[in-house]
């Protein structure tokens, strides 16, 4: 993994804050049904998440997806891990595995119904 300036914001983001999101928009104005999904499910668990918007940053756009090795957006990252990528996240969040991560990470997590 390089050090670029990129790569060394990425690290310092993931490592500041508990969850991190990065996406296509902002939560409020999500650009992609992907974003749409993972947003909406964060917020239903009351999860408190520092979202990063691609959009404003190409340099931290291109950067994330070298760093988490994964081409889809958006991505999250729990307590500095990885957590995945739109597909995966909602499919965690469909099978019920998405509580126990944040769990697991010492993260308030509501179920999701």
């Amino acid at each position: 993994m390089d050090d670029s300036p990129a790569t060394l914001r990425i690290r310092k983001d993931i490592e500041s804050n508990p969850v991190v999101l990065y996406m296509e928009g902002t939560p409020m104005f999500p650009l992609t049904p992907a974003a749409a999904a993972v947003t909406q499910t964060l917020d239903l668990m009351g999860v408190a998440y520092r979202n990063v918007n691609l959009n404003d940053d190409p340099e931290i756009r291109e950067a994330i997806r070298d760093f988490s090795q994964c081409a889809e957006l958006p991505h999250l990252y729990v307590r500095g891990r990885f957590a995945g990528g739109g597909a995966a996240i909602r499919d965690l969040a469909r099978s019920g595995g998405l509580k126990p991560l944040f769990d697991q990470a010492g993260i308030a997590a509501k179920a999701l119904a």
